[in-house]
């Protein structure tokens, strides 16, 4: 994947913290064939696309997707799986530690808007973070060769001191407990978008 341009890694950051940070509903049915077929090359011979494809075929109303979305990030019972990066870093496991400051800060240094979200280092909101990286490299590619290194290196620097050290835990997390192809799929895609993204 990281031979993408910087806009289409962007896409797919986007894609993914889309189904993190809220329910999925209908505008996933609006998946077209050019959508899969751009998923299909990042996620060649991946597991997560098998999910996908599985889940779109069943031509599904939401609802059992929705009850594994609430589940797995809402509500706090059994299949219930932390979203949230301090949780998994943090020596007590809570909330607004350290990391949690540290990702916030970072946000604030570049000028992202994060206000909306009420956790900085919530999954849905780290994988934004990544894709409005890659539109500012792809958006200076042409113009300003320096800027777009500097958006390229920030992206390198977060994944290496962010999302690679807790996101196989949280995927597998969500892997175990999901009742649902879709939710399994993102998982699995969202490990591989990320260890391919670690590669310059």
């Amino acid at each position: 994947m990281n031979k993408k341009t910087p806009g289409k890694r962007g896409d797919i950051f986007r894609f993914l913290a889309a189904l993190f940070l809220r329910p999925p509903d209908e505008t996933l049915s609006d998946f077209n064939e050019s959508h899969l077929q751009e998923l299909r090359a990042v996620f060649k011979n991946n597991p997560g696309m098998k999910y996908l494809e599985e889940f779109l075929a069943e031509k599904s109303d939401f609802k059992q997707e929705r009850e594994d979305y609430e589940n797995l990030f809402l509500i706090p019972a059994s299949r219930y799986v932390h979203p949230y990066e301090s949780v998994y870093l943090e020596k007590n496991g809570l909330l607004w530690g350290e990391t949690t400051l540290q990702v916030k800060n970072l946000y604030e240094r570049v000028g992202f808007l994060h206000e909306e979200y009420e956790v900085p280092d919530h999954i849905g909101v780290e994988l934004l973070f990544m894709s409005s990286l890659c539109d500012e490299e792809d958006k200076l590619s042409e113009t300003d060769p320096v800027g777009a290194r500097k958006a390229h290196e920030l992206q390198l620097e977060f994944l290496k001191k962010h999302l690679s050290i807790w996101v196989d835990k949280l995927a597998d997390n969500i892997i175990k407990k999901s009742a649902t192809p879709l939710y399994r799929g993102v998982a699995e895609m969202t490990k591989k978008c990320i260890k391919q993204n670690e590669i310059e």
